[in-house]
């Protein structure tokens, strides 16, 4: 198939500008950035003026408003039943970092999840971006399980070694 051309013919009767029908026109290279260009588009010379917003952002927290934010985010999630349970744990408010006592690797998880909407909620309730919030993992403590009379009072012994005197001064005998 033969090449389409269209031309333009001036007054004159010459043809000028010939394109050719079909083909892509091509365009001029482009130009690099000189190193100064991209200086001035990385820092731009703004006039000097106070950010009364970043102000805001980092407002004292006190433990009391703390406490009342935290309510208000578990008052919000009451429909959820475990993020509620969950909200419900020991928190304690370190700085800027609120700890929750958790006391599974499920909590743990479960806490991971709510942690972006947690800390969104109280970094703006607040008006303090470097809220975090961070969970501790409790080891319940294992307390051995008494059974028999002399297993109590070996334990209770142990706590306070003037039973085994009070034992022996009164005569008695745990196994009977």
């Amino acid at each position: 198939m033969p090449e389409q051309t269209a031309t333009a013919e001036s007054s004159s009767g010459h043809s000028e500008n010939k394109k050719e029908v079909g083909k892509p026109t091509t365009k001029k290279p482009l130009r690099t950035p000189s190193l100064s260009a991209l200086e001035k588009l990385a820092n731009p010379v703004r006039p000097a003026q106070k950010q009364p917003e970043a102000d805001l952002l980092n407002e004292p927290v006190t433990e009391e408003t703390f406490r009342e934010a935290w309510k208000e985010f578990a008052m919000q999630r009451q429909k959820f039943q475990v993020e509620f349970q969950l909200l419900q744990q020991p928190v304690e408010l370190r700085g800027h970092v609120a700890v929750v006592q958790v006391f599974s690797a499920l909590q743990e998880a479960m806490l991971q999840e709510l942690r972006s909407d947690l800390t969104a909620y109280l970094r703006q309730r607040l008006r303090n971006q470097s809220i975090e919030v961070r969970a501790e993992l409790q080891t319940p403590s294992h307390k051995p399980s008494l059974y028999t009379n002399k297993e109590k009072l070996n334990y209770l012994a142990e706590k306070n070694p003037l039973i085994n005197e009070l034992s022996k001064a009164f005569g008695l005998d745990p196994d009977f």
